[in-house]
């Protein structure tokens, strides 16, 4: 074989190899990426919500966690509702034993929210959710369903390298050494980003949260564009808003919002997963989760539900986008927020 024909095999060969890298490339950098920003701010958003719902449960801490309320412990434990539940409140049966529980829950939060010790801030944060909603889980919804899910990939992701004590004090320490020749780290961070399973887990899990809402949507009232009009007259779940739109609404904004709300869930899955103008795309999810559930939560009471589904938002935004909001001038001639100085105007350097 001489050397021209050897060439033109080897090239041959190479080409399979370029183009499945390619594929795997793109692949990563659309579904398995994430900017460490957006972990970070993911982080914040989900301890934020973890507190909300510990202050809201420190409410009814009585009625819900100890002997004197409606579920004795040992009654759940003799006859549980559920196979397979945990929960330390099962070992609570005063109120100030349940108390002690929630101040662990509350420094495991506040742990997170500041990222000190954030893996095992993350892990503690876990188990402390899964007792709080294991003691109610009769009582549970979808809302904290899908809090305990995001609850759980995030677990796996690194949401501490950025805006957090333990990314300060990293700042002080060596850098580790590079991974060797030939063989390459499944997470980059080299610059700004990581790539890892869990982050296309949690968009996977928020693509079918809204698939499957819209597959159980198929009954009549939604069919003819009048659920949210029932929606409205549930007294149950209706806010005061709602109890006044429901006043006067007509019935074809009735309609629309109906018919509207299906096709933003039904849009959603195919914007998270959209392998082209992902940029836009996500931009677009986004803007449409938060606009739906302030929505949902201006007509309706619905507990975790609202906050926890758009705790999934802050993992989608982009690099480029946090590298605008920090180029972004906070007033004319200023490069950046940061390094922004009050400058007097002409007239007023005229004046003295």
């Amino acid at each position: 074989m001489t050397a021209s024909e050897r060439s033109l095999d080897s090239a041959a060969r190479a080409a399979p190899r370029s183009w499945a890298r390619r594929l795997y490339d793109g692949v990563v950098r659309t579904y398995l990426t994430a900017d460490l920003r957006s972990l970070a701010a993911s982080r914040i958003v989900l301890a934020t919500v973890l507190l909300f719902d510990l202050f809201n449960r420190w409410r009814q801490l009585g009625l819900w966690y100890t002997n004197d309320g409606i579920v004795p412990n040992h009654t759940l434990l003799w006859r549980p509702a559920f196979d397979h539940v945990f929960s330390f409140f099962f070992m609570a049966s005063y109120a100030h034993e349940a108390v002690l529980g929630f101040i662990v829950c509350a420094l495991a939060y506040m742990a997170l929210l500041l990222g000190v010790r954030t893996k095992l801030a993350q892990v503690a944060s876990l188990l402390c959710m899964l007792s709080l909603h294991g003691r109610t889980l009769l009582w549970d919804n979808g809302g904290d369903v899908a809090l305990g899910l995001l609850c759980t990939w995030t677990t796996f992701l690194p949401t501490g390298r950025r805006w957090s004590i333990d990314a300060i004090l990293a700042r002080d320490r060596p850098r580790p050494s590079p991974a060797p020749e030939g063989r390459e780290p499944f997470a980059v961070d080299d610059d700004g980003k990581f790539a890892s399973l869990g982050i296309m887990a949690v968009t996977l899990q928020l693509a079918l949260i809204y698939t499957f809402n819209v597959v159980h949507k198929q009954g009549p009232t939604w069919r003819e564009g009048s659920a949210v009009y029932y929606v409205l007259h549930l007294d149950r779940l209706a806010t005061w808003f709602a109890v006044w739109l429901r006043g006067w609404i007509p019935v074809g904004l009735a309609r629309a919002l109906t018919w509207g709300t299906m096709v933003i869930e039904g849009a959603l899955p195919l914007l998270l997963v959209s392998p082209v103008a992902v940029k836009w795309c996500r931009r677009l999810a986004v803007v449409l989760v938060i606009l739906l559930h302030a929505g949902f939560a201006a007509c309706m009471n619905l507990g975790n539900f609202v906050p926890g589904m758009i705790a999934y938002t802050p993992i989608l935004v982009r690099g480029e986008d946090w590298d605008a909001l920090g180029r972004w001038p906070a007033a004319p001639g200023c490069g950046s927020w940061r390094h922004c100085r009050y400058r007097p105007s002409p007239e007023r350097q005229r004046l003295g």
